[in-house]
C-alpha cells in the first residue's frame, strides 16, 4: 500500500483585507453577492470538481466558497450569509504535493481577482479587530448556534484523508476519538497562530496569549468530524491558519499518525480534550508533559511518512517549534510589537512561503532530521517520555493544571456548557454528525433573521434571553483571562 491509495484534500479560510491600506473586511461590511460574483469571474475550468458539492446560497460547486454567518428564515432555510472571508477548497488529491500545489494555484488566482477589487488575502487565525458576533440564533441546537457565533471570526484549515477500504474496516471511531482527544491538543498547539484580538495582543497574566481562536472555539467546536457521503471522509479541524505549505504536508502526517497509528494507545474524554486546548491556548506549549505527547505525536508522523513512502521533511519545523516553545503565534505577536499595527501585521501574512525542496523528499530520516530529533530531546524529555503512561506523568499533568488555570476553566466552562459538550459527542449525536456535510456556513438545521444589521450588533449586544446568561458567564472569564 502507497501513498497513491490515499485521497487528501484542504479546506482553507481566508480573511480579506484593502490591498492597499491592508485593514481586514469582516462580517460587518462584506457583502454575500458581491463575494459571490467575485469567485464566480475566477477561472476554474481546468480545475477538477472531485468531492464537490454546492453550498447553499451559492451558485455552483466551486473551489471557493463564502464563509461566515448564515440568516435563516422561520423554516429554518438560509436566505443570506454574514461573509467573514473566503474559503479554498482542493480537489481531491492522491499526493500530499499535489494537494498543496492545489492550494497555491487556487490561492494565487483568488489574490489577483481581489486585487483587481483592491482587496487581498491574509492567513491569521481569528479576525484582529472584530468581536465575537450577536445574531439570531440559527440553529435549533443551543451547542451549535455557539459553534456558529464563534466560528465567524475564527479562521483554520480543515485536513481532509480518505483511506483504502481494506484500511477503513480496521478502523474503531470510538477509539480514535478518544486518541484523538488525547494528543491532538500537544500537535495542533505547534501551529497557533492567533495571538490578537480587538485590535490587541491577547493578555493573559502578562503574557501574550498563544490561541484566541483555539480558546474560544474549544468548547463548541469538535477537532474531528466523519463524513459518510459522498465516501467516507476524515476530517481534522483543529489545526490553525499558515503562510508555510509545508505545515500542511505536517498536518497531513501527524493526521495520518493520529487516525492510524495504535501505538498511540492512551485516551481522553471531551472534556479533558477542552481542558487541555484551553491551557495551551494560554501558555503554549511549555509543560513537559505537552512536549512529551507531542514528540509522541510526531515520532509516529515520522514512522507515518516512511511507511507509505510520504515527503516527512515538513516536520522538521514542528520539532523545531517544539524544541524552542516558539510557536507561529509567538512571530505574529512580535511583529505587533515592531509594527504596533494589526495592518502591518496583516501585510506579512498575504503570501505562502516556498520552503526549498519539502516536497521532494520520500525518504523521511535524513541525517539533518535524524539530528534535529536527537538534539531536540533532552535527557529530562527523554525520561518523561519513557514515563509517559506512568503515574508520574498523570501527576505532572495534574500539577501543569494550575490552580490559575483551574480557576479560569471553572468560570469559562460552567456547568451548563459543560452539559452541553457531553450531549454534543455521545454516539447519537456522532452518528448524526456523520451525515452531516460539515461546512463553516452551517446551512442546516437553522432559523431566521432577515432584517439583522451585523452593524448595529457590534456596538450593541444582542438582548436575546437565551443569550443573557452566557454573556454574563463570558463576562466572568474574561476578567479572570485579562486581569
Amino acid at each position: 500500500m502507497t501513498s497513491s491509495d490515499f485521497g487528501f484534500g484542504i479546506e482553507a479560510e481566508f480573511i480579506l483585507v484593502d490591498s492597499k491600506t491592508y485593514k481586514p473586511h469582516g462580517y460587518t461590511d462584506l457583502d454575500l453577492q458581491t463575494l459571490l460574483t467575485l469567485v464566480d469571474s475566477i477561472p476554474t475550468n481546468d480545475i477538477s470538481r472531485k468531492g464537490f458539492n454546492q453550498k447553499p446560497l451559492h451558485n455552483q460547486a466551486s473551489p471557493y466558497l463564502i464563509e461566515g454567518y448564515t440568516l435563516t428564515d422561520s423554516e429554518m432555510n438560509p436566505v443570506d450569509l454574514l461573509p467573514k472571508g473566503i474559503e479554498v477548497r482542493t480537489p481531491l488529491a492522491s499526493s500530499l504535493t499535489e494537494c498543496t500545489n492545489s492550494l497555491s494555484v487556487l490561492y494565487t488566482r483568488m489574490k489577483e481577482r481581489l486585487n483587481v477589487d483592491g482587496m487581498d488575502a491574509a492567513m491569521l487565525s481569528y479576525h484582529p479587530t472584530l468581536p465575537r458576533i450577536d445574531a439570531p440564533a440559527n440553529y435549533t441546537r443551543h451547542d451549535y448556534w455557539q459553534w456558529a457565533l464563534t466560528a465567524t471570526t475564527t479562521y483554520g484549515p480543515d485536513i481532509n484523508i480518505s483511506v483504502p477500504p481494506d484500511v477503513a474496516a480496521g478502523l474503531d471511531i470510538d477509539r480514535i476519538n478518544a486518541r484523538i482527544n488525547y494528543y491532538s491538543p500537544s500537535v495542533i498547539a505547534l501551529t497557533f497562530a492567533s495571538p490578537i484580538r480587538e485590535n490587541s495582543l491577547w493578555m493573559v497574566d502578562g503574557r501574550v496569549g498563544k490561541s484566541y481562536r483555539t480558546f474560544e472555539r474549544s468548547k463548541f467546536a469538535p477537532i474531528f468530524y466523519v463524513h459518510d457521503k459522498p465516501s467516507l471522509r476524515f476530517e481534522f479541524k483543529g489545526f490553525e491558519m499558515s503562510p508555510v505549505l509545508s505545515d500542511y504536508h505536517a498536518m497531513f502526517l501527524i493526521s495520518l499518525a493520529l487516525l492510524l497509528d495504535n501505538d498511540l494507545d492512551m485516551t481522553a474524554s471531551d472534556e479533558e480534550r477542552i481542558v487541555e486546548l484551553e491551557s495551551l491556548a494560554l501558555y503554549g506549549v511549555d509543560s513537559p508533559v505537552t512536549q512529551a505527547r507531542a514528540a509522541q505525536v510526531l515520532q509516529s508522523a515520522e514512522k507515518i511518512a516512511k511507511k507509505y513512502s510520504l515527503p516527512g521533511s515538513s516536520l522538521i519545523s514542528f520539532w523545531d517549534r517544539l524544541k524552542t516553545q516558539q510557536l507561529p503565534s509567538d512571530k505574529i505577536a512580535d511583529t505587533f510589537k515592531r509594527t504596533q499595527s494589526v495592518a502591518e501585521t496583516l501585510r506579512t501574512r498575504t503570501d505562502f512561503e516556498a520552503r526549498t525542496n519539502f516536497d521532494a523528499q520520500t525518504n523521511f530520516e535524513p541525517q539533518t532530521v535524524l539530528d534535529t530529533h536527537r538534539n531536540f530531546e533532552p535527557q529530562t524529555i527523554l525520561d518523561t517520555h519513557r514515563n509517559f503512561e506512568t503515574q508520574t506523568i498523570l501527576d505532572t499533568h495534574r500539577n501543569f493544571e494550575t490552580q490559575t488555570i483551574l480557576d479560569t476553566h471553572r468560570n469559562f466552562e460552567t456547568q451548563t456548557i459543560l452539559e452541553t459538550q457531553r450531549n454534543f459527542e455521545t454516539q447519537t449525536n456522532f452518528e448524526a454528525l456523520t451525515n452531516l456535510e460539515a461546512s463553516t456556513s452551517f446551512e442546516k438545521t437553522i432559523k431566521t433573521q432577515t432584517n439583522f444589521d451585523p452593524k448595529t450588533s457590534v456596538e450593541a449586544r444582542s438582548n436575546l434571553e437565551t443569550n443573557q446568561q452566557l454573556d454574563s458567564k463570558r463576562a466572568e472569564a474574561n476578567e479572570v483571562v485579562h486581569r
